[in-house]
């Protein structure tokens, strides 16, 4: 599990994921440094915040802790097409000045549907 706010703190994923992926968290932390400044509290400001579930436990966490994605209450999802797996990529819009992203394998996906 990663949770990633803001551009300082992407070099962690390199070479822990894969480099599509890490190219998509990238691209969002970058819009989210542009518009809410690289040294916020992603806890405490707005601006948001992108989640890599890579298992399931860490799907639990995340729904425990954030949003239940099996409540429809997602913005949009797109897939992420890496080298060796696919992703969905699920966007949250918790308010107007705060989102998440959450990114899990394909696999995971069925877990969202019970």
């Amino acid at each position: 599990m990663y949770r990633i706010g803001k551009i300082s703190e992407i070099t962690q994923l390199r070479g822990k994921i894969s480099a599509i992926v890490y190219r998509e968290v990238l691209q969002i932390v970058s819009v989210l440094d542009k518009h809410y400044g690289a040294d916020i509290d992603i806890y405490k400001n707005d601006g948001g915040f992108v989640f890599i579930a890579e298992n399931r436990s860490d799907l639990d966490y995340f729904i425990e802790n954030h949003i239940d994605p099996r409540k429809g209450s997602y913005e949009d999802i797109r897939i992420i097409r890496a080298e060796h797996m696919q992703y969905f990529n699920i966007f949250f819009l918790c308010n107007n000045e705060f989102s998440i992203n959450l990114i899990l394998p394909v696999n995971l996906m069925p877990e969202l549907m019970y």
